[in-house]
């Protein structure tokens, strides 16, 4: 899948507080998903990268960090890029808006899939040591020189741990049981799964690649 076909679902998924309607979203997301994919997508949309019990790292960038990667990428200059965070109060929105000034001059975006963005944000997440902080900084930046200006916003909000969403872990199940069975029927089955793995992306890999 393409990254820009997940960042249009999210967009659709921040338009709405309706949980029916977040479900039938998701639905039609998990649906588009390859069962290769599918974990990597419901993680992305949980704001990480691995489940909390595996103890690997995290990205968890500063808004100073993702400005300073803002920066470099658009070609505008620190201050502006500041004024666009304190006008809009989202590094999301203001990366968006920075991105597309830099569009415009003729910037050319690659076809990223969901692949390259979650192992480009795991790549970042396990920077560490001496010179990690530049590294990350360059990292993020090489990752949204190649995005549209829609996917600069979920990838800016990503790595600072606020994406925005609105979606519980619940809402997801419901979603996934509707993908992959046609009815919300199986979301108990599913929960229990949940319960005891604490990997909703296993859970949906699972469910993907071998049925319910």
């Amino acid at each position: 899948m393409l990254y820009d076909t997940l960042v249009e679902y999210y967009a659709r998924l921040e338009e709405t507080t309706k949980r029916l309607e977040m479900t039938d979203i998701l639905t039609e997301l998990f649906h588009e998903a390859s069962p290769d994919e599918i974990d990597k997508i419901v993680y992305l949309t949980q704001g990480k990268i691995h489940p909390d019990w595996t103890g690997e790292p995290e990205i968890g960038m500063a808004e100073k960090t993702v400005v300073e990667a803002i920066v470099k990428v658009s070609g505008l200059k620190k201050e502006r890029v500041e004024s666009l965070l304190s006008s809009l109060g989202d590094i999301g929105l203001a990366a968006e808006e920075a991105i597309k000034d830099k569009k415009q001059s003729g910037f050319t975006v690659k076809e990223l899939t969901v692949t390259h963005i979650y192992e480009g944000l795991d790549g970042i997440a396990r920077r560490e040591g001496k010179g990690s902080a530049k590294q990350k900084t360059d990292g993020l930046g090489s990752l949204m020189a190649d995005s549209s200006p829609l996917g600069a916003r979920y990838l800016a909000r990503m790595v600072v741990g606020s994406l925005r969403l609105g979606i519980g872990d619940m809402t997801m199940l419901d979603a996934l049981a509707q993908a992959y069975t046609g009815s919300k029927e199986a979301r108990g089955d599913l929960e229990r799964a949940y319960n005891l793995s604490s990997d909703l992306g296993l859970v949906a890999r699972t469910m993907a690649k071998e049925g319910y």
